[in-house]
């Protein structure tokens, strides 16, 4: 007999914004990465990657498709909750996850037609974008997702306005929710989260402090710039670059994403700290309306 279970999409900008959000569900959520074949997959997923593969490879591809788009990041699962986590390559990219969601809908609204034989069957799928707000404001980042996405093909994918949820850097539509990175949900990126939780414990301050003055001496940042955009945009750089300068002893020549995980520079107590990212977690989970468990 088949069991059913949860599933929530989310799709991230880039790779060190899923390595983020894959360790605040692994710390903070109590989530586990789980490597596992298509068939182990919950129900419509197993034949929805394997139809995903197959399309995908007959059709003359380049080699800029290596990233495979059309398959998750990561896969990670809490008792009867799925999350599939995926890099779309920026936040302009909507041309890619429209095309996604193209090939998934119809699987997916078929979901029941393939779960005979599958262990597990998602009963209630769900979808997350999270994105940098920059300079546009939570209100203009949610009213882009209705344009580009408010109608896949045939389908009525986000049919529903945006409503305020407990966190005011999160909307929800329905069964879509949309969360903005940032120092407030009016302008910033996920940097200006991340750098306080570097500069978190005494041991990183003088480390952090010296990035700063370094990068601050070696190049010239319009971080004061008239322009919002452009000053928030070279605020983003700076800080990516003291954030990669501050891991290079621990992973040296590693991209920010390796740096995030694998350094251990951001503690447990550091995302805690962080109003944004407990924010945040609790936002998934009045999301997926499941309850919260004390780390």
């Amino acid at each position: 007999m088949s069991t059913e279970v949860n599933a929530l999409l989310i799709f991230c900008e880039g790779p060190h914004d899923v390595a983020f959000v894959r360790m605040v569900l692994k710390k903070l959520m109590s989530f586990q990465v789980k490597k596992l074949k298509f068939s182990e997959m919950p129900s419509p997923f197993d034949k929805l990657f394997q139809t995903a593969v197959t399309t995908h490879a007959a059709q003359d591809m380049s080699l800029d498709m290596a990233h495979k788009f059309f398959l998750p990041d990561t896969v990670l699962q809490k008792t009867d909750q799925f999350v599939f986590i995926y890099s779309s390559g920026g936040k302009s990219q909507y041309a890619k996850i429209r095309s996604l969601l193209s090939t998934y809908i119809p699987l997916l609204e078929q979901a029941q037609i393939f779960s005979r034989e599958a262990k597990a069957i998602a009963q209630s799928i769900k979808y997350l974008f999270l994105y940098d707000v920059d300079a546009d404001g939570i209100g203009t980042v949610a009213d882009n997702l209705t344009r580009e996405f408010g109608q896949i093909d045939e389908t009525n994918f986000i049919a529903c306005s945006w409503e305020e949820s407990k966190s005011i850097y999160g909307r929800v539509a329905n069964d879509k929710a949309v969360f903005v990175w940032g120092g407030t949900p009016e302008k910033g990126t996920l940097e200006d989260l991340l750098l306080p939780m570097f500069d978190f414990s005494e041991e990183n301050k003088s480390i952090v402090g010296k990035a700063k003055s370094i990068i601050s001496d070696m190049f010239n940042w319009e971080t004061d710039h008239a322009e919002a955009a452009r000053s928030i945009a070279e605020v983003e750089k700076y800080h990516k670059a003291v954030l990669t300068t501050v891991g290079q002893r621990k992973k040296p020549g590693s991209s920010l994403s390796v740096i995030l995980e694998q350094s251990e520079l951001i503690t447990e107590d550091a995302l805690k700290a962080c109003e944004i990212t407990t924010g945040f977690v609790r936002f998934i989970e009045g999301f997926l309306e499941v309850k919260h468990e004390s780390a």
